[in-house]
């Protein structure tokens, strides 16, 4: 356990294997991180979700400021958006959904081959194999 993660078993918590991961010559600064919350209140649970996320991250090297699929639209008020056929209008908002497609397959090209990688998690490390059979093999009612 660590000091700042008392939660951690830190014997399942492995580090992220960047090189994996990177290209050569790519880019050298630590992975960067925005973490957003809703309200602002004293006692906000996805305030206190999100520092306890920031924690873990920084456990694992990245500087909590910015990463996600680098691009994100919504379509306000969409009624007004379609034509009567159900296809969408051209405008900017139609433009702004193709850039929005277009990083998610980059995205996933980059991710591609590396699923096993990916998905070996520190919650599943944690479980034992008896207790991750008798989850996953539930018999539903």
């Amino acid at each position: 356990m660590t000091n700042d993660l008392p939660n951690i078993e830190t014997e399942h918590l492995r580090p992220v294997e960047q090189d994996l991961l990177t290209l050569a010559g790519g880019l050298s600064h630590p992975p960067r991180v925005l973490m957003l919350h809703g309200l602002l209140r004293a006692r906000s649970y996805s305030r206190l979700l999100t520092e306890e996320v920031a924690r873990v991250l920084r456990r694992f090297g990245v500087e909590v400021r910015m990463i996600t699929i680098p691009n994100q639209s919504s379509v306000p008020k969409a009624f007004g958006e379609f034509h009567d056929d159900g296809r969408m209008k051209p405008s900017p908002l139609y433009n702004r959904m193709v850039d929005v497609m277009e990083g998610l397959m980059k995205f996933t090209l980059l991710t591609r081959g590396r699923a096993a990688y990916l998905v070996d998690r520190y919650s599943e490390r944690v479980e034992s194999a008896g207790e991750l059979s008798r989850r996953v093999n539930q018999v539903q009612d």
